[in-house]
């Protein structure tokens, strides 16, 4: 069975999981799982868990927050938090065996060959935190599946479901294949925008405290439909 909640509907569980939406710069009283923009999210890589802490603690005195996951720096979407440190280990310690569906869109400059692959590659990170696809088969495996929403003259958008979670695994994956992520600079696109054109946007994760798998899911931002739509 599966629960399914929209982000703007989100699951409400009382003593568990932490669900806060923030978008746009807007926060909303409900915890349970962060929507965050790519502001927030960079926001989240240099306040760590103190940040967010804050914030539940202005709710709620009583709350505490741990961060379960991370999102690459800039990238928007859904981020897990919990409200106790035993859900937070739980669930990092059974990640990988809890975790069915990591989903994500990219707009990514140029187009792929096919309408829809897997890249598998093997990744290996620099001391200046620069990762990049190993010629040989001694770093990390990355398994990275893509198939094509909607495409324009210059641009295409791509839904991406990971396989494995490696640092900046889907920018790396389409840099190394010649179409980098719009507005990722790190990895060579040259596009001026203000925002890495990646976000996370469905989560599918089994919960054991009701022993079901739960989707959370979250709409395309309009940036990106803008942004398809002006290159039409």
């Amino acid at each position: 069975t599966i629960y399914q909640y929209e982000a703007s509907n989100p699951y409400n569980a009382d003593n568990d999981v932490i669900l806060r939406i923030a978008a746009n710069n807007a926060t909303t009283s409900a915890y349970y799982l962060a929507e965050l923009t790519s502001e927030q999210e960079a926001r989240v890589e240099s306040l760590g868990e103190s940040g967010y802490r804050d914030y539940v603690v202005s709710k709620d005195p009583r709350g505490r927050i741990f961060i379960v996951h991370r999102l690459d720096k800039d990238t928007s979407g859904i981020v897990l938090f919990a409200k106790d440190e035993k859900t937070k280990n739980q669930l990092q310690e059974n990640w990988n065996e809890y975790v069915s569906l990591r989903e994500y869109t990219a707009i990514v400059s140029g187009h792929p060959k096919e309408e829809s692959g897997q890249i598998v590659q093997y990744l290996k990170e620099t001391k200046t935190n620069l990762v990049y696809v190993s010629r040989h088969e001694d770093g990390k495996k990355a398994i990275t599946n893509y198939s094509v929403i909607k495409s324009s003259e210059h641009y295409s958008m791509l839904k991406v479901t990971i396989e494995t979670g490696r640092k900046n695994q889907i920018r790396v994956a389409f840099s190394s294949k010649k179409m980098p992520v719009v507005g990722d600079k790190k990895y060579g696109d040259k596009n001026k925008v203000n925002r890495l054109f990646l976000h996370a946007n469905r989560l599918k994760i089994y919960y054991p405290v009701i022993k079901k798998d739960i989707l959370f899911e979250t709409s395309i931002p309009n940036e990106f439909k803008k942004f398809m739509s002006r290159d039409a």
